[in-house]
């Protein structure tokens, strides 16, 4: 085996990049028309096929530098006369791209790749909510990798549906037969008087909880049926605002605020202060119904007395 020295490995070292870009150049006038740009790809958009070749060979010439990226930079302003020129990551991509592909042209995807990885996703996203239909849009673009927006797509073309739970008072299993039994007896009554009706103060309170809550919002559930899910309230919050007010036919007694706890006295309170001087000046004492339900503080001895009375 002769040896050679270094002039000609050098030699054979350009001749084989210099048949590279040859390649590359015949291959993009091959399937580009004359003065069209030959395409372009991440990073390097600015730049034409001609001008990434001219990188690259000025890379190979100054590649045994120790700032071969910045006499790259200085190599194409003096050429092109322009004040925008490559970076140092766009300056390694050309190069990196040639020796690895071959060629400095955008490589095109298939077009089946798209079909074949929208499957998958989609087929990776449903299975995920159906397994656990409570999961949101953020934590599954979190496990799978995909884009927020292209999760909510994909749940879109899964054909599940968003529900979300439905606020409701708790109760007991005692309850149901007594609300059935009071609705019947109030269709019957409304049957037998026309006026009933114009003639009832509805009233309750409202509680606020300034606690923590479950935001409907965000308790969302995918599935291909409603769940019909509900979320029951405690009766007794620890920080809550409780608000009283009365709807008749005439119009509205209230708003009435609670200093304290809801209980029997607080309730006597309210009648006596509050509600009954307000059926007095609207003349209706002896003609109009109050209506309230069975709260313990509703059905405490001193205000059964005082509606008696």
């Amino acid at each position: 085996m002769q040896g050679c020295d270094a002039s000609e490995v050098a030699q054979s070292s350009r001749i084989g990049h210099d048949f590279c870009i040859n390649i590359s150049i015949a291959f993009s006038e091959s399937i580009a028309p004359s003065g069209q740009d030959c395409g372009k790809f991440a990073g390097q958009d600015q730049y034409d096929l001609h001008h990434r070749i001219f990188i690259y060979q000025s890379y190979i010439r100054n590649r045994h530098q120790k700032c071969v990226v910045a006499l790259v930079r200085r190599a194409y302003r003096s050429r092109y006369h322009s004040n925008t020129v490559p970076c140092r990551k766009t300056v390694l991509n050309i190069v990196s791209k040639l020796e690895k592909d071959g060629t400095l042209l955008n490589r095109k995807r298939p077009q089946g790749e798209k079909k074949i990885r929208f499957w998958e996703n989609l087929q990776t996203v449903t299975r995920l909510l159906v397994h656990d239909p409570e999961k949101s849009t953020r934590r599954l673009a979190y496990e799978t990798g995909i884009a927020k927006t292209t999760v909510q797509r994909l749940i879109k073309d899964s054909g599940l549906r968003v529900t979300r739970p439905t606020r409701v008072q708790q109760l007991k299993p005692e309850d149901y037969p007594k609300r059935i039994q009071f609705s019947n007896e109030m269709i019957a009554r409304f049957q037998a008087d026309n006026n009933l009706v114009d003639n009832i103060m509805w009233t309750d309170e409202s509680s606020f909880d300034l606690s923590v809550t479950i935001s409907t919002r965000n308790a969302i559930c995918y599935g291909y049926s409603n769940p019909k899910r509900y979320i029951e309230k405690q009766i007794k919050p620890k920080n809550l605002v409780c608000v009283w007010c009365g709807i008749w036919s005439g119009g509205i007694i209230g708003l009435y605020f609670f200093e304290s706890t809801v209980d029997g006295k607080a309730y006597l309170k309210l009648l006596q202060e509050f509600a009954r001087p307000s059926v007095e000046q609207y003349d209706l004492m002896g003609t109009i119904y109050r209506q309230q339900d069975g709260a313990p503080a509703h059905w405490a001895k001193v205000v059964r007395e005082f509606l008696k009375s």
